[in-house]
């Protein structure tokens, strides 16, 4: 008890630096040239264009799919836009893509509001019929980072749930939500993690691993930074190194415990199957209705004794 109490101080602290970053980068100036497309931009026009933009929507084809008495003529340039951008129409657009109102009105520099599920898998199950009650298409990513060894917070993670929100000539347009704070290679944040795949999973909201950009990761997963969209093929782009399944990572024992750090005398990878078990007990870690999952709880049972 005295090693799992030690273990979860550390996490805690990292949790608390991770947070103070994320706030340290949205309060400090930008020490560079601001970029459009980037959460750095500072004009109010900019970042309503590269709001529009990020999620699939090109500045031209914003008055047909936002309307609001908007024009080409409006949208032509930064200047002719200013005049428009009422109170009203930033909240509506703040609102169509989930995003924070206080950075389109430039007084901060995160984009995004995050969600954080650690050990609240119920508020999870709440989050995802919230999203499913608005009748959008959902489904989404698990985004993680190339492990490092022998660290506790070297392979960060988040859970990303896409909306489909609409169509710009039958492409798709994505309101993103952006749910962090997981250290993947710790035992206890891998469990709750794959009982979130699961749940999402199970409610129609099929996850793809994607192993990303650590760098990319570290700003997008605080909020930080606009995602981005290929026009080409109409999807979100962001700097894949390489795809798994995300669904193995809940019903396959040596997927669920690849990379887990395993602490003394296999503490964490012991602790990692015990706490599966556990959260399967209570009903978090079934993915499918066709009898398979009698087989997989087997399987962590006999991964387990094997240790």
């Amino acid at each position: 008890m005295e090693w799992l109490e030690t273990t979860d101080a550390v996490v805690a602290i990292i949790s608390g630096i991770v947070a103070c970053i994320c706030a340290w980068n949205a309060w400090r100036k930008p020490q560079s040239q601001p970029r459009f497309g980037d959460s750095e931009v500072e004009s109010i026009p900019e970042r309503f264009f590269a709001l529009f933009e990020a999620h699939g929507v090109h500045r031209n084809q914003i008055p047909s799919f936002f309307g609001k008495g908007l024009t080409l003529t409006d949208v032509s340039s930064p200047e002719t836009l200013l005049s428009k951008l009422s109170p009203e129409l930033l909240v509506e657009a703040a609102e169509l893509f989930a995003i924070n109102l206080e950075w389109l009105q430039g007084a901060i520099k995160t984009p995004y509001p995050t969600h954080h599920f650690y050990k609240q898998p119920d508020d999870f199950i709440n989050f995802i019929d919230e999203l499913a009650n608005g009748g959008n298409p959902l489904c989404g990513y698990v985004f993680n980072t190339k492990p490092l060894q022998n660290s506790l917070n070297d392979y960060d993670a988040a859970i990303v749930i896409t909306e489909e929100i609409g169509q710009v000539n039958d492409r798709p347009v994505f309101r993103i939500h952006i749910c962090n704070g997981w250290v993947f290679n710790y035992w206890k944040c891998r469990g709750y993690l794959a009982a979130c795949i699961a749940i999402a999973w199970r409610n129609g909201v099929h996850l793809i691993g994607k192993q990303v950009d650590s760098d990319w990761l570290i700003k997008f997963e605080c909020g930080d930074k606009l995602i981005g969209y290929d026009y080409d093929n109409g999807h979100l782009q962001f700097p894949v190194q390489a795809t798994w399944y995300a669904d193995e990572l809940v019903e396959r024992p040596e997927k669920y415990l690849k990379w887990i750090d395993p602490e003394s005398s296999q503490f964490g990878l012991k602790a990692a199957l015990q706490l599966w078990l556990m959260l399967d007990e209570q009903g978090y870690m079934q993915m499918y209705s066709d009898g398979s999952h009698t087989s997989v709880n087997a399987a962590f049972n006999r991964a387990l004794t094997a240790i």
